[in-house]
């Protein structure tokens, strides 16, 4: 479902941030940057940790709802917060919305939003902004043009060491807050990517594991995927007890596109006499992708933008992240068919 925000004359659209932890303080820096924007509330439920946020600080959630001034609400709470907030959001229907991903933090949860997102009339938008950095953007272009041909296999790994950080004053150590570990952090970014550039996923088979004991929480996890549009399949990993890796590569009949970090590089034709064709680095120009974001979604409330990443976006991943689960908890591949029903 793709909400628009209607045409409305220049005005200074006020904001609740919710939510001010690691993400929260980004998306704040670059509210900062917007104009026509003013944060006036930065919400937390516990009266004692809203004082630390100052004079914007509140705890009094009801009093925000009821503030005729305020506009729209930025969620960056932990995601498994984000489900009660936008269930009363949603259903007044009174304010613009923008919540960091994923949606919720199960799949029944944004459910649960379907029904009232079909009259909702304010603009929506989820924070998947992976998909909008310059080398996905241009690999996005790549395979629009044919440059490698057909798409055989993709192979995508966002990981980091986290479980050897993250300790119980953490939400991502618990189990019951982070059922997916890293699947769901990393892994949504991911996923999110991988239907923007090849469309929905089919069927996964997925393991989700603690190896390293560091965290009640998961640590790592591994999901082959099989695509609906072509024959292609899709290795995603997401781990929180490796060094750092942020990689994909993308291998077709005629080349090679591979993507480390920020950067971008492709090859074309096939070997000559057991010698691989060359590497060739593609020049990007890089972007602020959560400031990009936020851009579309201020555009979006005042000159009827359409947004990239919506309800059915966010949606979406989600139906891949249960998926996902259920295969783990029965060690058999999973169909996402079932759970296309509001698609």
């Amino acid at each position: 479902m793709d909400v628009r925000g209607t045409k409305m004359e220049k005005k200074i659209i006020k904001i609740c941030l919710a939510g001010y932890g690691n993400f929260g303080k980004r998306l704040n820096d670059c509210l900062g940057k917007i104009p026509h924007c003013q944060v006036k509330y930065i919400y937390h439920p516990e009266q004692e940790k809203a004082r630390l946020y100052g004079e914007l600080g509140s705890c009094d959630l009801k009093g925000i709802l009821q503030d005729p001034e305020v506009d729209a609400f930025i969620i960056a709470t932990p995601h498994d917060q984000h489900a009660k907030l936008l269930n009363t959001l949603v259903r007044e229907g009174k304010h613009h919305i923008f919540v960091e991903k994923p949606i919720t933090a199960f799949l029944k949860e944004a459910e649960a939003l379907h029904d009232s997102m079909r009259s909702f009339k304010k603009v929506f938008m989820v924070g998947h902004n992976q998909r909008r950095e310059a080398c996905f953007r241009k690999a996005k272009e790549l395979l629009d043009k044919k440059a490698i041909g057909s798409v055989v296999d993709v192979s995508f790994n966002f990981s980091h060491s986290g479980a050897y950080t993250i300790g119980p004053d953490n939400w991502r150590y618990y189990l019951a807050r982070h059922r997916e570990g890293p699947l769901v952090t990393l892994g949504s970014h991911a996923i999110d990517t991988i239907h923007y550039l090849f469309g929905r996923i089919k069927s996964v088979y997925a393991r989700i594991q603690n190896i390293s004991g560091r965290m009640e929480a998961p640590d790592c996890s591994a999901a082959l995927m099989k695509l609906m549009d072509s024959d292609a399949t899709v290795l995603l990993q997401s781990n929180y007890n490796v060094p750092s890796e942020k990689r994909c590569i993308i291998s077709g009949i005629e080349g090679v596109i591979y993507i480390d970090r920020n950067e971008i590089e492709l090859r074309t034709g096939r070997d000559i006499n057991k010698v691989p064709s060359q590497k060739q680095r593609i020049s990007i120009l890089q972007v602020d992708t959560m400031q990009e974001e936020l851009n579309e979604f201020f555009d979006a409330i005042l000159n009827g933008k359409q947004i990239e990443t919506g309800y059915r976006e966010g949606l979406a991943v989600m139906v891949v992240l249960e998926a996902c689960y259920q295969s783990s908890l029965k060690d058999m591949p999973e169909d996402l068919a079932k759970y296309y029903s509001y698609f």
